[in-house]
């Protein structure tokens, strides 16, 4: 009976209890997880859509900006502006008749494009895409104006009016026109609401996945909500999403994570702001949707540790039928061998595990006289070996720190090996290479303080003074007291794979482009660096990213965009000390650590290094861009 009882608390505390415990572990560490992820996941879709939407009005102020600068432009607006005109009348309308063929011209190539205007000071249309408004006073409120004299982009709210583009939906992207710095006047796109209509296409990130994106006065640009009119106060259940959004307008924070409810529905959503517009784009899904996973997999779990209970009965009973009574016939039957001697065997008859036992028991007595022959002629097959064995075999006495080597050693490195007080001899002599001194040192202090066995890899010197990598395995033989006697090992050449090694690891390590040290690298490098600081130490962190480089490989191309990160990189490079830690981190964005700093002084002229680079870099000749970057730094200890 009591073999049952050890059976049945074995099968508790080894299968049920565990399974309940892992059962526990798994369903909260798989709720926090879901619950992580679904935030993740929102938190991407809101980003990776205010992205879009952030590029779309940056391409707009860039195409502005282009056509704010073509010369017939800027001296036609010069010339609206004068009090006395320079032209005549027919040179005056020629021009115009000009500028507004091209604004024609640009607003057929661009999607979204409504109408092209161009204005001046006195924010009168003076030509446009569309022939009707020359002459026409805009309806630009006085703050963008404002913005526009102090040279700033401006992108618009949503705005619907009968007087202008008969009632349809739009907004506003608008760019000064400058000349020698001096305001002229305003380029002006109107853009209808198409974009966004298209940006909700791209938006299947859930089944209950909904999007919205305002403008700066809380209208409704686009929505795939069927909830939203057309603006924010606007909606017709009960909900909490309008003073959520309040806050969010109100607070200072670019993106962050919120909950709320619409028509007794539970949500959790997201919003990005894009910077300087007011724009803010929101994602959300329903809670139930996540929730409906963790319930099935709580409902799997719990399924599963019925079916251990159930297995661990069975288990038992079949235990108690088929171990428990031959179990007892076995101990009878060593209760006997103890009366014996050592040559009694065990009698048994039956084919079965418990027959396999006693044929085994018989088996090892007749072992034991087997293994004092094979005793004998152990040191003879260890002979042997040692010589068919392309490896170095050696043995080493602990006794009188004198060492055996097999005459292979002589073949391997050239030169008679050491005999005697072999550990210093070995370190005297430099037959270890130095750096991997202290390494041979431990391995064999260890092994005499009891280390079983151990293996390192270190270099080894040759006949002509260079070092080849081998790796060194070992096992420690002991007296019948537990005390060790002697170390045998090998020596085995694995200097060709080691080197590849390196070099397959030098490549996992650098960014294929630039040949700089990858993001996992240098992330690691750098780790490494501030734990092993010491109090008083000083370094520094450049953060380098390079601006607008999206719109170097739109115009240029990637092939082009590729060598002009390569340039930068190398100059870069040249900027720093061999020491420094120099790692290119994403598409154009650039990390540089400075280790051991002594003063500042070496900081403040690296950063001005870094801005000349940037200063004496272009994309090509002839060309309107020119790379600049933007430089982050930080100091460790003082900035954490």
């Amino acid at each position: 009976m009591k073999i049952k009882r050890v059976v049945l608390t074995a099968l508790l505390l080894f299968s049920v209890l565990p399974m309940l415990a892992v059962a526990g572990i798994c369903v909260g560490g798989f709720t926090h997880n879901s619950i992580y992820m679904a935030q993740e996941n929102v938190r991407t879709a809101a980003m990776v859509q205010a992205k879009h939407l952030e590029n779309f009005f940056e391409q707009r102020e860039v195409n502005l900006k282009v056509a704010a600068r073509l010369p017939s432009v800027l001296q036609f607006t010069v010339e609206s502006n004068r009090a006395e005109p320079q032209m005549s009348e027919e040179e005056y309308r020629a021009y115009q008749q000009m500028v507004s063929e091209v604004l024609q011209i640009r607003q057929e190539e661009q999607d979204f494009l409504i109408r092209m205007s161009l204005v001046n000071r006195d924010n009168i249309v003076i030509a446009s895409s569309d022939a009707e408004m020359v002459g026409e006073k805009t309806l630009m409120p006085v703050d963008y104006a404002q913005q526009l004299r102090a040279n700033r982009y401006v992108v618009s709210s949503v705005e619907k009016s009968d007087r202008f583009l008969s009632g349809q939906k739009h907004f506003v992207v608008a760019c000064p026109v400058l000349k020698d710095g001096e305001y002229q006047g305003t380029m002006i796109y109107a853009m209808n609401m198409h974009y966004f209509e298209r940006l909700l296409e791209d938006t299947g990130f859930f089944e209950t996945g909904t999007f919205i994106v305002l403008d700066g006065n809380g209208t409704v640009a686009a929505t795939s909500s069927p909830y939203l009119g057309d603006r924010i106060d606007q909606i017709g259940p009960a909900n909490t999403l309008t003073e959520q959004i309040e806050q969010i307008r109100s607070q200072d924070g670019e993106s962050g994570l919120f909950d709320y409810s619409i028509d007794n529905v539970n949500k959790i959503g997201c919003y990005s702001k894009i910077a300087d517009t007011g724009w803010v784009v929101i994602s959300a899904v329903d809670w139930s949707e996540f929730m409906a996973p963790i319930q099935d997999t709580i409902l799997l779990i719990l399924g599963l540790l019925v079916l251990v209970v159930f297995l661990v009965i069975v288990l038992f009973l079949y235990a108690s039928r088929v171990i428990s009574k031959p179990m007892n016939q076995l101990i009878t039957s060593i209760r006997q061998l103890q009366k014996g001697d050592a040559s009694y065997r065990v009698e048994y008859d039956q084919k079965n595990e418990f027959g396999e036992i006693g044929a085994a028991f018989n088996d090892l007595m007749d072992q034991v006289a087997r293994d004092n022959e094979a005793l004998r002629t152990s040191e003879e097959r260890y002979r042997i070996v040692s010589e068919l064995s392309e490896n170095v075999i050696f043995e080493y006495n602990m006794q009188d720190d004198s060492v055996f080597h097999s005459h292979n050693w002589l073949d391997k490195f050239g030169y008679t090996p050491i005999t005697h007080d072999f550990i210093q001899e070995a370190i005297d002599r430099k037959i270890v290479h130095p750096d991997d001194q202290e390494t041979f040192q431990t391995l064999f202090t260890e092994l005499k303080n009891g280390r079983k066995s151990g293996g390192v890899d270190l270099r080894i010197r040759i006949q002509d003074g260079s070092y080849i990598w081998c790796s060194v395995q070992a096992t420690t033989i002991f007296s019948d007291d537990g005390k060790p006697l002697k170390v045998v090992g090998k020596l085995t050449d694995i200097d060709e794979r080691k080197r590849e090694t390196e070099t397959l690891l030098s490549r996992a390590q650098r960014d294929t482009l630039t040949g700089l040290y990858n993001k996992g690298t240098a992330e690691r490098l750098i780790s490494s660096c501030l734990a092993a600081s010491q109090p008083g130490d000083m370094h520094a962190l450049f953060a380098i990213d390079v601006d607008n480089f999206k719109a170097v490989n739109d115009n240029l191309g990637h092939l082009f965009g590729d060598a002009v990160l390569s340039e930068i990189s190398s100059k870069i490079t040249g900027q720093f000390r061999s020491s420094d830690i120099v790692g290119r981190i994403g598409g154009d964005e650039f990390v540089v650590f400075l280790k051991n700093l002594r003063s500042l002084d070496l900081v403040y002229e690296k950063a001005e290094a870094m801005i000349d680079v940037f200063r004496h870099s272009f994309t090509g000749q002839n060309m309107d861009y020119k790379i600049s970057g933007s430089i982050g730094i930080a100091l460790y200890p003082r900035d954490g």
